[in-house]
């Protein structure tokens, strides 16, 4: 290959776009001034179209007699809109305030400039033939270009880490925090030592109580007095000589009594 084979851009660079307009004069006028603006110069004229080129790449306007149709639907198939770089977001502010004035329409403008995205500034805006041009602000890109987003899980980018504020600066004559100044000694903690482990406190258990024995109730013998009984009782109460059913103090039949007669 020489170099007259040599292709003079790289391959795959759009050589150039042709819209096809119901008006021609309409089309000079909303379009020219576009791409005056965004930098392009005039580039071809003939009785049924116009051009302006940026580089090597250029833009066709022409009313062409085989047209079907007398407006453009970026809804059908074919071409939906351009979009085009600007150097700031105050240009697309700029251009667009103007693009106002020349009879172009702001789309989405509830959501303007972010129609695209909240990390996308641009502004999307419609001449009266229908066709839509996007102002795209560099910001992201650039952005992208030095610190390129990851991608999340569900294919979206994510916005780079934001990078780290410097450490505070330590003004002049005073020590940082945590160094020693300097020819002194640091400062020695004394550990503190480990406590004892103190013995759990024995709680005294409760003396055992003494087993109570309940002696039984016993029928007392004949001529001996009831338990707990006083021995000085009157002559007859226990010897068998009171009557016979009577009852003692104690409620026990008298001795000598009747059994089944003191029951009644």
């Amino acid at each position: 290959m020489t170099s007259m084979d040599q292709p003079l851009v790289p391959a795959g660079t759009i050589h150039h776009v042709e819209l096809w307009v119901p008006d021609l004069d309409r089309a000079t006028a909303s379009w020219g001034w576009l791409l005056t603006e965004l930098g392009y110069q005039p580039f071809q004229e003939w009785p049924g179209g116009r051009s302006w080129r940026a580089g090597q790449t250029y833009i066709v306007v022409e009313q062409s007699p085989a047209r079907t149709a007398s407006r453009h639907d970026r809804c059908r198939p074919g071409l939906n809109h351009l979009a085009f770089h600007m150097s700031s977001r105050e240009h697309v502010d700029k251009l667009t305030g103007e693009a106002l004035a020349r009879g172009w329409r702001l789309m989405f403008a509830d959501v303007h400039p972010y129609a695209g995205g909240n990390q996308h500034y641009a502004a999307y805006l419609e001449n009266s033939d229908g066709f839509e041009v996007e102002l795209v602000a560099p910001a992201l890109v650039a952005q992208l270009a030095v610190d390129p987003p990851a991608v999340s899980a569900g294919g979206w980018l994510t916005p780079p880490v934001p990078a780290q504020a410097p450490p505070a600066q330590v003004p002049s004559g005073q020590v940082p925090p945590g160094q020693v100044p300097s020819g002194q000694a640091p400062v020695q903690v004394p550990a503190v030592p480990a406590q004892a482990a103190a013995a759990p406190a024995q709680v005294p258990s409760a003396p055992a109580q003494a087993a109570v024995v309940q002696a039984p109730l016993t029928q007392p013998a004949f001529g001996q007095p009831p338990p707990n009984e006083p021995a000085s009782a009157e002559p007859g109460q226990y010897g068998g000589l009171g009557a016979p059913g009577a009852e003692s103090s104690t409620g026990w039949p008298a001795a000598g009594a009747d059994p089944e007669a003191s029951r009644g």
